[in-house]
């Protein structure tokens, strides 16, 4: 419950006088403790003593101070200069702790003890004692105590009018949430400071830097707020991509209600996750919030002493971030007042230089041809019974047969779950389940440059529908064999070349794509046969480790994921973690997978789930024209997905190691991803 009480004085000044100084006094009949307020505000003066009412009492201004921690029988002194005029001025007294703190009024017997309004004057013309907006100088900051170097950029805001528009991008739009409004009018620059400014109904204000647009940096702001409770200061490190939540936000100040606390938000995932800290600050004086943001994780200080830590590589966010100072209004079912907001500086540092660990040597690659392999890769694809080119089936054979036929495209590679539901060549009980099924929506003329895993259960299950692989080999339905059939380059636990032979849909193989070897690794090996599984864990191995001797950079296929969300019908394919455990260990690059019906990609990530720089980035991409389906939990490894857009991913593995991606929509929603990595 909030507590309040109106004074009114009537100010005379000397002719030829100024006014200097200027402190409310009022004596107190109850004491407060160190953390209990009385915070004084201007307000207007269209209410009478006898008239006034809760209901019609005006509403308070802009805060002029606070005071604590007092004794009962004994004055308190607010510090009002700022708001005191010449003739009429007005205050309003509130406080919200939770006992009732009382002061003498103007109808105390003993005059003695009623409230004053005690004024300094002082002639015109001469300088003045005490300047309308006194320095607070810097404090203690966390570049002088962490040797932070120079500042690079920012903003001291030692001019006046609006914020630096070379610096700042002034908001002008809905409020926070669509609540009130972001107005220009609301910020101004005094000369020492910014000061941005919140009405009673919402009306507010925020600004974006145009400055220190980078990733990794340390930025520093000295700031102060004070006002209604509805209102939130906040100083945020904001992604340049404008792609939130998935991108990050870090909220190295903010307040939530509570003027006497401070907290740090650290937001990751699409989910919008996060980290926090908080601790007890008087946030109505100034203080220094900084956050030094590298590779090595997120620290925040307050006042040059580090106060929040979050080093979990997951948590970070994944692009350029820059500053944003926003007071932002948070409308509860109290009385609405007024907030403000005071910034002293901006102030951007260098990011740390961080010394990386001497690598592991590796053999030099082959001499690059500057050439790239270049393929579209999908799983999960045609429904029972769909023989239609204009499904979302059709549609991804249509996109990616004109691009193999264009020469934009080298390869298809299919991640499993080709035919729904148990895709076969000539089962009577599957009528509507047959490849044909499959070639008919436009995939004929692809299947001759496909690359493939099988995947469990709907391509190829033991004793039900077992002719996948015979198919692609083209020994049943179509003669036409896949690109896995003939390439010369195939290895697998037989050997390499010819010596392969027929591909068995449950064995591993893998072939060389100029400077990259890619493995395809059955998971339906562990489902069906779990001893010759563990067995392949060992012959994977020496796969990848002779192929990186050989210079080569490598990916792997395999259709069940273990980095992914979970959805309503599977969670991450814990069976292959000794496979996964093989792939971090000889650094494997791209991983690709179906299954979920969706799309995902996670950061480069290693065998702990940890977001690292040498880690295997996996393209979750099971959108070929199947049912999609939600997620259910939010892996903090995850940068990107998506459950409304059928489509494929492209992908070009250049030579030097390097690659990028494009995901392709063919239908629904209008999810899209795109990227490189060196």
């Amino acid at each position: 419950m909030r507590r309040n009480a109106l004074l009114k004085f009537n100010v005379v000044v000397p002719a030829g006088e100024r006014i200097v100084s200027a402190k409310l006094r009022a004596y107190s009949e109850a004491s407060a403790t160190a953390t209990e307020f009385v915070n004084v505000h201007k307000t207007t003066g269209d209410w009478t003593e006898t008239g006034v009412t809760w209901n019609n009492a005006p509403a308070r201004g802009t805060w002029l101070g606070k005071t604590g921690g007092f004794a009962g029988s004994s004055w308190v002194e607010w510090d009002v200069t700022a708001a005191t005029v010449a003739g009429a001025n007005n205050f309003k007294l509130e406080s919200d702790a939770q006992k009732w703190i009382g002061f003498k009024s103007d109808e105390s017997p003993d005059p003695a003890l009623r409230p004053k309004l005690v004024i300094t004057t002082e002639p015109t013309g001469t300088t003045p004692t005490t300047p309308p907006h006194p320095l607070t100088g810097d404090g203690t900051t966390a570049a002088s105590t962490q040797n932070w170097g120079p500042v690079v950029a920012g903003d001291e805001f030692n001019y006046t009018g609006a914020p630096d528009a070379a610096k700042w991008s002034v908001y002008n739009s809905a409020g926070h949430a669509g609540k009130g409004l972001r107005s220009p009018a609301q910020v101004t620059v005094d000369g020492t400071k910014a000061v941005l400014t919140g009405t009673p109904d919402g009306t507010t204000a925020g600004m974006s830097a145009k400055f220190a647009n980078q990733m990794y940096g340390r930025w520093e702001v000295r700031a102060a707020g004070s006002g209604d409770d509805e209102y939130h200061m906040v100083s945020i490190l904001w992604p340049d991509s404008g792609n939130w939540p998935c991108d990050g936000e870090v909220d190295f100040a903010e307040t939530t209600g509570d003027w006497n606390v401070i907290k740090f938000f650290n937001h990751y995932s699409c989910d919008n996750l996060q980290t926090s800290g908080s601790k007890a600050l008087d946030v109505s004086q100034f203080h220094n919030y900084a956050v030094d943001w590298s590779p090595a994780g997120i620290v925040g200080y307050v006042d040059g002493v580090k106060w929040f830590e979050d080093k979990t590589p997951g948590h970070q966010p994944p692009g350029p971030m820059h500053q944003t100072l926003q007071l932002d209004w948070f409308p509860n079912s109290s009385a609405n007042g007024a907030g403000e907001m005071r910034v002293d500086w901006v102030r951007v540092h260098n990011p740390a230089t961080i010394t990386q660990p001497t690598p592991t040597p590796t053999p030099t690659p082959p001499p690059s041809t500057g050439g790239s392999f270049d393929f579209a890769a999908v799983g999960d694809m045609n429904p029972s019974g769909n023989t239609s080119t204009t499904s979302a089936s059709g549609k991804n054979a249509s996109s990616i047969k004109a691009g193999l036929a264009d020469g934009t495209l080298d390869n298809f590679i299919g991640i499993g779950d080709f035919q729904y539901s148990a895709g076969n060549c000539t089962n009577s009980s599957y009528t509507g389940d047959t490849f044909a099924k499959w070639e008919a929506a436009g995939w004929g003329p692809v299947k001759a440059k496909t690359l493939w895993t099988a995947g469990p259960n709907h391509d190829h299950e033991p004793g039900r529908n077992a002719e996948f692989d015979k198919w692609m080999d083209g020994a049943c339905g179509s003669t036409a064999k896949s690109a896995t059939s003939t390439d010369p380059t195939r290895t697998n636990a037989k050997g390499s070349g010819t010596a392969a032979g027929f591909q068995a849909a449950h064995e591993w193989y893998s072939v060389d794509k100029g400077n990259w070897h890619i493995l395809f690794a059955p998971t339906g090996a562990w489902r069906y046969n779990a001893i010759r599984a563990q067995a392949m864990t060992a012959e994977i191995d020496a796969n990848l480790a002779a192929a990186k001797a050989r210079g080569k950079h490598l990916a792997v296929v395999y259709h069940d994921p273990y980095f992914t969300s979970n959805t309503s019908s599977h969670s991450r394919f814990t069976e292959a973690k000794p496979w996964i455990d093989v792939f971090h260990k000889n650094r494997v690059k791209v991983l690709l997978s179906g299954s979920q019906h969706n799309y995902e990609r996670t950061c480069p990530v290693n065998n702990a789930d940890q977001c690292t720089t040498d880690g295997m980035q996996q393209f979750q991409v099971s959108t070929g024209g199947i049912g999609l389906r939600a997620f259910t939990s939010s892996p903090a490894y995850v940068q990107k997905r998506f459950s409304d857009t059928w489509g494929h991913l492209r992908m070009s593995l250049n030579d030097n190691g390097s690659y990028t991606w494009r995901f392709v929509g063919v239908h629904g929603g209008t999810g899209t991803d795109s990227g490189s990595r060196q």
